[in-house]
This record gives structure tokens, C-alpha cells and sequence, in this order.
């Protein structure tokens, strides 16, 4: 079978750690390919290079992708590849208002053409009498397991040429698990799946090779019935026996000189700093909640940060911002708690001029997560005219753990409506 993706010296990872090294992995044409290996040895990080990401100022990587012989790069990605993240979740609108909102060709079809269009995309998965009844139910009340299912449909009616799933039978019940291996199956199909997984029960019953990667390194490639009967690598042999293979990495060592780019990408990962639109709009936490705040603002304006927006109820000193040009103002919401939509859409109209300007806004809380994911999607909707799905999708893509609970998931597709009643 001729390859699909060819990946070739990557290198990478975060500061001054290497994450993940691959001297070759090759996926052929229509086959799964189970990503194996313990927990929190790169595997998810291969998705975000897969993918051209680039999700924090500390990521740095080395390699080359090729997609059927093409140079790999984010536009080709994009048409190309679809995904399903492990921490992807639905969250406003039904459940057919999910499935459709990123494909613009049906976007001025009518509601009967739309569903049309998703039975017969459920029907070629073996899923349609799973949301036949609920295409206009609320997509965030359905099971973990209807999600996964949902955002495996949504990504392969987009017709990539390959799909990466990210442990997508995590957390969902034993019954909508049987339900995803049997859509997995019948994805090879269709198209081309990489599956990152840990489990060796699922990567057996579902994949045609195992790539197994232990201590940031791809040790073999190797057709899923050979890696269960014989394993070409010790490692291999340990992981089938206690599902658990760890192997120490000796390129991890500390680097001791460090330049200028280095201190900003561990500046990065010390204060969850990231931007959503690159030197315009970003998030962090509390400057000063883990290192020196004088410290934290040098950096913050080598960055070029000229507006910091605190969404807690006491904000940073405004004459301690004034010593490194930035200027500081406040929009306090109540922790893990959303603000009033008026006062929202009000804020959002004053801090334009802050955009027009050319200058670039940072928004903060305490752990630069739930507030902040809030304030991060609303104005992405009110600078891009995007939906709510599709800004929370952005901002999580960059980092997970942005928005907390589901009233502030709420908030956001509410904050959508109103600024809709507006126009």
C-alpha cells in the first residue's frame, strides 16, 4: 500500500525539553494506525505538529511532514486533515447545529437538506438511529459517548484524507465505547486514521499497525498482529506484559545556556501565556502568581503586551504596569462565574480602539483559565463575527483548559445571541 503521511527527523517539544522524537513513521492509504504508549509521553504533542500548531511560544520543533509527497504545511493541514481532541466536548446549539457549523457548503441549505445530509453521513458510520430522534436536542445534554460519535461524523463530512483521533473512548460508558470501535472500523473505509491511544486492548481490536512511543521516542512500527504475537523491541515485550513502558530519555537534559527565545518560552509555560491571534488578542494567568510580578512584566513587554484587561476583583497596579508601556484596566467577573451580557457587549465596544489601534490585549484571572477563556471567546465572536462553537473551538484548540464549567460555556453562546439580536 502507498503512504500517505510520511513524517522524517521530527523533533520536538516545549523550552528546553524534547517531548517527542520520530526518526520515520509512514501511514499508508486507508488503514488505522494506533499511537501506543503510556500516558504523557508525547503522543498528544504529535497531533499538534500533525496539525502545523504551534500551541504555546515555548513549542519548538525540528522534521518534515509530507501528505502523498506534498511539503506538510497549516493550509494543506486544514484542507486535509480533520481531528477529534481528547478534551473535545459540544457546547451551544443543537445537536444538528454542531454537526453543520463548520461546513459551509451547507450553510444556506434548508433544515430538511441539512438533515439529509447528516443521515446520510450517520447511516455510512452505522449511527444514524443513535440521533435521528435527537438532531434538535441541545448537543451539551447528550452523553460523553454522542459527543465523540458527533465530532467523528462532523470531522469525516468534511472528507479528509487523514483523521487523528485523541483518546476518543476516554471517559464515555462501556456501551457507547463498543458503539465508537465499530465507527472506527468502518472509518478505514472512508479515509486514513492515526488513533493516540494508551490502551492495548483497543489499539489490538481496532488498528492494522502499532507505532509504540515510550519516553518521548518512536521505538517501532509494526502490524498490530505481529506487536501482539512478537514485539520487535524490549520495550514492546514490556508493555504488552504490564501495559507500561517507560524509557528514560537522555536528550532531556537541561541546556544551560539560554538565550532571549528561550526565556520567553519558559515564560510561557510557567504562566499559561498564549496567544489566540498572534500579537493581538491573548490570555494568562495572574502576572506575578508564580514568579516575581516585575519579572513577569519585563517579559510581558518583550512581548509586546501594551493592554492587560484583569478579570479579577482586585487588579494588578496600574503604576506597576505604567513602568514597562502597559496599560492596565479592569472588567472584575466573580471567580468561576460569568458576567451580565449588556456590560459584556459595552466592554467589548470600549476595547475596540485598543484593536483598531493595532495594539495587542491581554486578558488575565488567577489561573488564566475560566474567566479568561470566557473573555477570550466573546471577543473573538464580537471581533470576527464567528459563532460561539466555532470561537470556543479556537480558543481550546490553543489550550484546553480555557472556559471551566458549563454556565460559562452557556454564557458564551448566549453572549452570541444577543450581539445576533443586535445587527
Amino acid at each position: 500500500m502507498d503512504t500517505l503521511l510520511k513524517i522524517k527527523n521530527l523533533q520536538l517539544g516545549y523550552g528546553n525539553e524534547e517531548m517527542l522524537r520520530i526518526d520515520e513513521l509512514n501511514l499508508t492509504h486507508n488503514s488505522v494506525t494506533a499511537l501506543l504508549g503510556p500516558s504523557g509521553t508525547g503522543k498528544s504533542s504529535l497531533i499538534n505538529a500533525i496539525l502545523r500548531e504551534s500551541p504555546s511560544l515555548s513549542y519548538w520543533e525540528k522534521g518534515k511532514f509530507y501528505l502523498e509527497g506534498e511539503r506538510l504545511d497549516k493550509s494543506l493541514s486544514e484542507k486535509q486533515i480533520g481531528h477529534v481532541l481528547q478534551k473535545a466536548r459540544l457546547f451551544t446549539g443543537t445537536v444538528l447545529e454542531n454537526f453543520t457549523d463548520d461546513l459551509e457548503f451547507l450553510k444556506l441549505e434548508s433544515d430538511a437538506a441539512q438533515k439529509n445530509f447528516a443521515r446520510e453521513v450517520f447511516q455510512r458510520l452505522g449511527i444514524w438511529e443513535l440521533f435521528e430522534d435527537i438532531l434538535d436536542k441541545p448537543a451539551i445534554k447528550q452523553s460523553m459517548g454522542i459527543h465523540k460519535m458527533l465530532l467523528i461524523a462532523k470531522a469525516v463530512a468534511s472528507k479528509p484524507k487523514l483523521l487523528l483521533l485523541d483518546e476518543v473512548l476516554a471517559n464515555t460508558s462501556l456501551k457507547d465505547e463498543e458503539i465508537i470501535i465499530g465507527v472506527i472500523k468502518k472509518l478505514k473505509e472512508i479515509t486514513t486514521v492515526l488513533l493516540i491511544t494508551h490502551n492495548k486492548e483497543e489499539a489490538k481490536e481496532i488498528s492494522d499497525s502499532i507505532a509504540l512511543v515510550s519516553g518521548g521516542v518512536l521505538h517501532e512500527h509494526t502490524e498490530t498482529n505481529q506487536f501482539f504475537k512478537q514485539p520487535q523491541t524490549e520495550l514492546g515485550k514490556e508493555f504488552l506484559q504490564s501495559g507500561s513502558a517507560w524509557y528514560s530519555n537522555p536528550l532531556n537534559d537541561i541546556v544551560k545556556k539560554e538565550n532571549q527565545l528561550s526565556i520567553l518560552r519558559r515564560f510561557s509555560s510557567i504562566c499559561e501565556f498564549y496567544w489566540i491571534l498572534p500579537n493581538q488578542l491573548g490570555g494568562m494567568q495572574k502576572p506575578g502568581l508564580m514568579t516575581e510580578l516585575e519579572d513577569d512584566l519585563k517579559i510581558m513587554q518583550q512581548l509586546g503586551v501594551d493592554c492587560l484587561v484583569s478579570l479579577q476583583q482586585k487588579p494588578i497596579d496600574p503604576h506597576e504596569l505604567s513602568k514597562f508601556q502597559i496599560e492596565g484596566v479592569h472588567f472584575p467577573i466573580k471567580d468561576m462565574g460569568v458576567p451580565e451580557i449588556d456590560k459584556t457587549f459595552e466592554f467589548l465596544s470600549l476595547m475596540q480602539k485598543y484593536f483598531d489601534e493595532g495594539k495587542s490585549v491581554i486578558y488575565h484571572c488567577k489561573a488564566g483559565m475560566g474567566r479568561t477563556g470566557i473573555m477570550l471567546a466573546c471577543n473573538l465572536i464580537f471581533l470576527n463575527k464567528i459563532s460561539a462553537i466555532k470561537a470556543i473551538e479556537k480558543i481550546r484548540s490553543i489550550n484546553h483548559k480555557y472556559i471551566q464549567t458549563d454556565e460559562q460555556i452557556e454564557f458564551v453562546g448566549k453572549f452570541e445571541l444577543y450581539l445576533k439580536s443586535r445587527t
